[in-house]
């Protein structure tokens, strides 16, 4: 049934109360609810800028591209689907005011959260000097199990750690004498013992039992291997530790918590770490999202999957992509097919390639108008 409208007449008013719209020009063809246009400016307005209004001969809408700013109901960026979302990737949350904590957004929800860095990372902010692992900076580090701040060794050594009384044992990092416990010197980065060793001459150089002419060092025992894991010959491989234990030179496997410093691939959602018998290993790393993509048909680059992997959220079946610059491709790909999803090509449907060929000519072929 048409709308209802009231016609005007000189002996007053008269109800009408149904209209054939398919009689009036411009409305004849447009669905249920849509509005004949011609200019876009005769569409209502729709409240968000993650719509824009399309007028086709009749008014309707398209999702703005994912990433665009926008404001309404509190959001910040749209999400590519016609809502105004809080965030796409981490970087459109707002900035930490701590290295203690970095930004997170919520791949289902698109919602910003922080990460907790980890604990003994260095930082300076709040007169802290390592982090606690549960996102704040703090000055205490002298009992927290880890070689930090300015720590020569575990828990110990360095100016605050010795202002609290907690210098280093023998076979402990040092930079100072003053890092040590006793009297005894600070010998490279290892205490040790006096060179008199046990009031004897054993460990000077020359006497009967030099320590350095057998690739050892001194203890109050005599020469030994080691006293710390300094003394010991490099392993030569960044999964093998050296150890000092009883005087002894080892060797000890680490294990993923070790992530290596050399041979990583940026942005490929994976960290290169110990396999904990000598050699390494990839593990899932979200915090290594893929760059912004280079094409406005895929956005919210996004690590997913088991194992993770880059991914990217495809632009809907035939937006422009002429933005891209790669003309004749000016549309995206067919979300159905994985071949061209996310991608920029010259046409999905042989109407397509109009734009190519304004005489019609050309028909869609695998994506190529031919």
């Amino acid at each position: 049934m048409g709308a209802v409208a009231l016609a005007l007449h000189a002996t007053g008013c008269e109800l009408i109360t149904e209209v054939d719209r398919s009689q009036i020009p411009g409305d004849a063809g447009c669905a249920d609810g849509q509005v004949a246009c011609g200019p876009t400016a005769d569409c209502p307005g729709l409240g968000t800028t993650c719509l824009t209004t399309v007028c086709n001969g009749c008014c309707s809408t398209a999702n703005a591209a994912a990433g665009t700013a926008c404001s309404d109901n509190g959001g910040k960026v749209c999400n590519g689907a016609g809502k105004c979302a809080g965030c796409l990737a981490p970087t459109d949350c707002p900035a930490q005011t701590t290295v203690c904590k970095v930004n997170a957004c919520d791949a289902n929800a698109h919602t910003c959260g922080t990460t907790n860095v980890a604990k003994g990372t260095a930082c300076s902010d709040s007169n802290g000097v390592v982090c606690d692992g549960l996102g704040a900076c703090v000055a205490a580090h002298c009992a927290d199990g880890l070689k930090d701040s300015d720590e020569t060794d575990v828990d110990c050594g360095g100016a605050q750690c010795v202002g609290q009384g907690k210098t280093c044992a023998a076979g402990l990092g040092c930079a100072a004498a003053s890092d040590c416990t006793s009297a005894a010197p600070c010998n490279g980065n290892d205490y040790t013992a006096p060179s008199t060793c046990n009031g004897s001459n054993l460990c000077v150089a020359g006497s009967p039992v030099d320590c350095a002419a057998t690739a050892k060092v001194c203890n109050a025992i005599g020469c030994v291997a080691c006293n710390g894991a300094n003394d010991c010959p490099a392993t030569g491989n960044e999964c093998i530790a050296r150890t000092c234990n009883a005087n002894a030179c080892g060797t000890s496997f680490l294990g993923s918590s070790h992530v290596m410093s050399t041979g990583q691939t940026s942005g490929n959602c994976q960290s290169l770490v110990c396999n904990g018998s000598g050699g390494t290993t990839s593990i899932d790393d979200n915090t290594d999202p893929p760059p912004a993509s280079v094409t406005v048909c895929a956005s919210a680059p996004l690590c997913t999957g088991n194992p993770l992997a880059p991914t990217y959220t495809p632009a809907a079946t035939g937006t422009s992509c002429s933005a891209d610059g790669q003309w004749p491709k000016h549309v995206c790909g067919d979300t159905s097919n994985l071949a061209v999803a996310g991608k920029c090509v010259q046409c999905n449907v042989s109407s397509d390639c109009l734009a190519v060929n304004d005489a019609g000519s050309l028909t869609c072929v695998g994506s190529v108008c031919q």
